[in-house]
């Protein structure tokens, strides 16, 4: 007799929710502003995930929080302390401020989304060979487009699948005009999208028996990784660093490597890596200096967000410094914050002054640490890390989760990345135990 308990009925309507969650991730619906088709699904999500604590017996903020006196909270504890500290931080700042800044409970919303998600996906109960063949379809979908999109301009077809800038063929950087952004409308929002089929493919390649297959057929997997990341080649995106991050980690299993030794490697690679793209974050890198040390150290873009935010947090009084200013505040005192001449200096060399108004009135941190003690200051932002480091060490893949967090870490350097729906689902199914 199949099973028809309640618990079932759960476990259906979990799977369900969260294959269209994915399903609508894949294929976008805008509803307007930042709001997508997808985003109305987490009520529905909710209401699962509680009735499925509800149906286990556990006090959600006793259990999850803190097993017992003698125990550091699990990765959901810390990020339950993470969302119940933060949000005591943004009423704070809405008394501070008046009713103005009421939408202050937007920002700490987005993060409260995130979290659901988390904690939903990572509760689902999943057989990794259906999990596999739906990473594997989607992998396959998106390397079909980008082969359309690579033909498109010889075959004179629609630039369906790639975000063009007429602006960037004025500036010193043309060759980033046109990208690869598959249906997410931006490259680095792929970027952070195209690590999700492999988080779904990994459980099952970390549990199949790879000894059966000879040598020569598991070497086939380092072309193919490099067919893999065209994509993301394409893109022109640094978050590509987080599906290296996963690839990587699967030589472990495929070649039976040693794992500790060859983690070790992983990270080192990954951490060279970011080190370049950070260098390229932190000084004008287009064009090149004719003399030593070859490149512009100019200031670069991004870096120009950071100093007006790293500034802003430095010369706030000490409340600020402890709990944050908040976005209200923020956005307010960032023009009193920005060096301009840095701002003309740079724009000039990326022949971009056509942005400049932008760059001096007000725009995010490219910087997820100083995102994080803007709104919420430093303790919420300790909170926030031993969130994600507790998931490398309690994943069962803890080789592919160390990876990927690293990876996460160093691309949170620039750009504010934890509002990204796909991250948390990523490292939600990192997490999982499959079937």
């Amino acid at each position: 007799m199949p099973e028809t308990t309640p618990s079932h009925h759960i476990k259906t309507a979990a799977l369900l929710l969260g294959s269209l969650y994915i399903a609508l991730q894949v294929f976008p619906v805008p509803l307007g502003g930042r709001a997508y088709l997808c985003d109305l699904l987490l009520p529905f999500m909710a209401m699962v995930m509680l009735w499925q604590y509800m149906k286990d017996g556990k006090l959600l903020l006793y259990k999850e929080i803190c097993h017992s006196k003698f125990h550091f909270p699990s990765t959901q504890g810390f990020l339950l302390q993470y969302l119940v500290f933060s949000l005591v931080l943004t009423l704070l700042h809405i008394v501070g401020n008046g009713l103005q800044a009421v939408h202050e409970l937007y920002e700490w919303g987005v993060f409260c989304y995130m979290g659901i998600l988390f904690l939903f996906f990572s509760r689902l109960k999943l057989e990794a060979k259906y999990l596999a063949l739906c990473g594997a379809v989607l992998v396959g979908l998106i390397l079909l487009a980008f082969v359309f999109a690579m033909i498109a301009p010889f075959a004179h077809f629609p630039t369906w699948f790639c975000f063009t800038s007429p602006q960037m063929e004025t500036t010193a950087m043309s060759l980033l005009s046109r990208r690869f952004a598959f249906l997410q409308g931006n490259p680095n929002l792929f970027g952070t999208f195209y690590p999700l089929p492999f988080a779904m493919m990994t459980p099952f390649v970390f549990t199949h028996d790879w000894t059966q297959y000879p040598l020569r057929k598991r070497l086939l997997l380092l072309p193919l990784t490099g067919i893999i990341m065209l994509p993301l080649l394409s893109s022109a995106s640094k978050h590509g660093l987080l599906t290296l991050a996963i690839l990587l980690s699967w030589m472990i299993p495929v070649f039976k490597l040693p794992q500790k030794p060859t983690l070790a490697v992983n990270l080192l690679v990954i951490l060279g890596i970011a080190a370049v793209f950070e260098i390229t974050v932190l000084f004008v890198t287009f064009p090149t200096s004719s003399h030593f040390p070859y490149i512009n150290t100019d200031c670069g873009m991004y870096r120009l967000h950071q100093g007006t935010y790293a500034r802003m947090i430095s010369n706030s009084r000490l409340s600020g410094i402890i709990i944050g200013i908040g976005a209200t505040e923020a956005e307010q005192e960032y023009k009193n914050h920005v060096d301009v001449d840095s701002v003309k200096k740079t724009l000039e060399q990326y022949n971009a002054m056509a942005s400049y108004e932008n760059f001096i009135t007000f725009m995010d941190p490219h910087n997820e640490y100083l995102n994080q003690l803007v709104l919420f200051g430093p303790l919420a932002l300790i909170l926030l890390l031993l969130f994600w480091l507790s998931l490398a060490k309690e994943s069962p893949y803890p080789a592919v989760a160390m990876c990927f967090v690293v990876a996460l870490l160093t691309c949170c350097l620039w750009d504010d990345l934890l509002s990204k729906r796909c991250i948390w689902v990523t490292g939600a199914l990192l997490t999982i135990k499959t079937r």
